[in-house]
């Protein structure tokens, strides 16, 4: 097992990455069918407002970012590759074992924070993004002297 995680194989690699994308793959299927599961009829109440953007960005962020490019760079690219073209590794095999690592970590991140409420679509209406929230608060700005700059400088 410690072999698995401290692998710079690029065959072991590439099936760390296979299996993780099966996995977010999952995942993103359940968000599909729980988004379509509220579309099925009028006025159905699976989902709340919040939560069903919340899934929707998290599904369409899952299919491309966890799902569809490692497969195919990650998987395919880190498994077949060297073996295509004869090479005995990877060129920089510990730079590839940190990017599976980075990748799994950052897909862990985005579902712990949508199951514990802190969601990728979780502002309140009328904030323009993170950013400017954050900045907001480090300077001590309230919300309607930033709109307002926003509109006068969207205005002229």
């Amino acid at each position: 097992m410690l072999g698995w995680l401290t692998t710079t194989d690029h065959k072991r690699i590439g099936l760390l990455y296979f299996w993780a994308t099966l996995v977010f793959f999952g995942a993103g299927g359940v968000e599909a069918l729980l988004l379509r599961t509220q579309l099925a009829r009028a006025n159905e109440h699976v989902l709340g407002p919040n939560m069903y953007d919340q899934l929707f960005t998290t599904h369409g962020l899952t299919m491309i970012f966890w799902f569809i490019i490692p497969m195919t760079t990650g998987a395919f690219g880190n498994y077949l590759i060297p073996l295509m073209i004869g090479a005995r590794d990877m060129a920089f095999p510990r730079l590839n074992a940190l990017s599976f690592w980075v990748f799994l970590a950052s897909g862990i991140f985005v579902y712990v924070g949508l199951f514990l409420g802190f969601g990728l679509a979780g502002f309140e209406p009328g904030d323009y993004t993170l950013v400017l929230h954050i900045a907001d608060e480090v300077r001590g700005e309230s919300r309607e002297v930033n709109e307002a700059f926003t509109i006068v400088s969207a205005q002229g």
